[in-house]
């Protein structure tokens, strides 16, 4: 379990948007596909090389990352991680280099990995892929480079607690050369519609209200807290 804190929601801008949804177009751009969450994300991407694949994971990670592994049929392959950025080490990842396929390399607290490029460099040498779970880490740099930009494959989670919160949702980016395989599964993972989304940008103004300190500062007597803000 990774410890999160309580996000800032601007709720005025929440109930504007409420106001005019439109539906957006799935893609940003030929390599960047929407779905409904982060994990869908990374199930997606392991299944568009169509067979079991060993996954190495850091044991310190969300519990959606091992579902999305176990979902598309690969099989978990443990890595230890460092106690001061709390990723895993270039030493951790050549013990297991040879006995995995994919890479999910997690970014955790907006810390980068600090060794990010050596591993990269590795993975390349031994054909092992790459994919930055940046779930909980945005615009976060190695050697005064973003790390969207040095990644081929990342992904995103727009959950109400991540760096870009959301209702709910995330994206996928992945290199040209995978594109047609990714996109010949994205159909399958189910898609929100306008009632789904308003319906869970509702439920976030409403958690946000309700983890207000402010909230329970008042006096309910004569009414109760779910009158007042739900």
């Amino acid at each position: 379990m990774i410890a999160r804190t309580r996000p800032y929601i601007d709720t005025q801008q929440a109930e504007r948007f409420l106001k005019k949804y439109k539906t957006r177009s799935n893609n940003l751009s030929d390599n960047v596909f929407f779905l409904n969450s982060g994990q869908a994300c990374l199930s997606v991407f392991l299944k568009c090389f169509q067979k079991e694949q060993r996954v190495g994971i850091q044991v310190f990670t969300c519990p959606t990352v091992l579902n999305a592994i176990t979902e598309a049929g690969c099989e978990p392959v443990f890595l230890d991680i460092s106690r001061d950025y709390f990723s895993s080490t270039l030493v951790d990842i050549e013990a297991i280099i040879d006995n995995i396929d994919v890479l999910v390399l997690t970014h955790v607290f907006g810390i980068p990995n600090p060794e990010y490029l050596q591993i990269k460099k590795l993975c390349k040498d031994k054909n092992v892929i790459i994919i930055d779970d940046l779930c909980q880490t945005y615009h976060a740099k190695v050697n005064g480079a973003y790390i969207e930009d040095l990644s081929e494959n990342y992904f995103y989670s727009f959950f109400y607690d991540k760096p870009i919160p959301c209702a709910s949702g995330g994206m996928l980016k992945v290199d040209t050369s995978l594109h047609n395989k990714i996109a010949s599964f994205v159909d399958e993972y189910p898609k929100e519609y306008d009632i789904e989304g308003r319906r869970k940008i509702r439920r976030l103004i409403n958690v946000q209200n309700l983890l207000d300190p402010d909230v329970y500062k008042k006096e309910f007597r004569t009414g109760n807290i779910f009158e007042t803000y739900l």
